[in-house]
């Protein structure tokens, strides 16, 4: 929270200052972005996964603005939960440029998630008997706290942001043995971050 905070401060002083000269005449703008997510959970290792999507710029007034969109995400949460899942991002952040191209961004995004989050570990065997773990990790909704730097060079864009989860990974499940069921949760020590690099289009 106190991270959260003190960049939130670096991002009102920065805008404060006035450095910016964006084009007051383009209200409007939208962007198709790809790009690459990495999902950090400490508990566990993960692989890339894919982004891709279109974002819709607003200009207030100044060096401000506001920007949402509609994101697919392919997020990896590692071997040790059971891999992908599939999610929508819709992001709200607002936007501040500090310093000509160079942007500042911060805000939230909320996931809904439309595949993956549910795993079958076959094979399970415990005091002889053999049977299945049934894993459910990803929620519907997810929501994050977006930061992140943008820079235009005419209509192409290079952006990164890093997101913070706002709620523990929680494990839940039912070990389907020979002869019972039993149900288990488990939740994680640390809620997940995300680094997300893109390349985008403005138009």
């Amino acid at each position: 929270m106190k991270r959260m905070l003190l960049i939130a401060s670096l991002l009102a002083c920065s805008c404060l200052s006035g450095m910016a000269q964006v084009n007051e005449s383009e209200k409007w703008s939208m962007t198709a972005w790809w790009g690459m997510n990495q999902t950090k959970q400490k508990e566990m290792s993960s692989k890339a996964g894919l982004m891709l999507g279109m974002g819709v710029d607003y200009h207030i007034t100044g060096p401000w603005a506001v920007q949402s969109g509609l994101y697919y995400q392919s997020q990896n949460y590692g071997e040790g939960i059971g891999g992908d899942v599939t999610r929508i991002g819709i992001p709200l952040t607002a936007k501040c440029y500090v310093w000509r191209s160079l942007a500042i961004e911060a805000g939230v995004q909320v996931d809904f998630r439309i595949a993956g989050g549910n795993t079958d570990v076959p094979a399970y065997t415990y005091s002889g008997a053999i049977g299945t773990i049934e894993t459910h990790w990803a929620d519907d909704v997810y929501t994050w706290l977006p930061v992140g730097l943008s820079y235009e060079m005419g209509n192409f864009v290079v952006g990164a942001r890093y997101l913070f989860g706002l709620k523990k990974i929680e494990l839940s499940g039912t070990a389907k043995m020979t002869y019972s069921l039993t149900n288990w949760t488990y939740e994680g020590d640390h809620a997940p971050q995300m680094l997300q690099l893109m390349m985008g289009y403005r138009f």
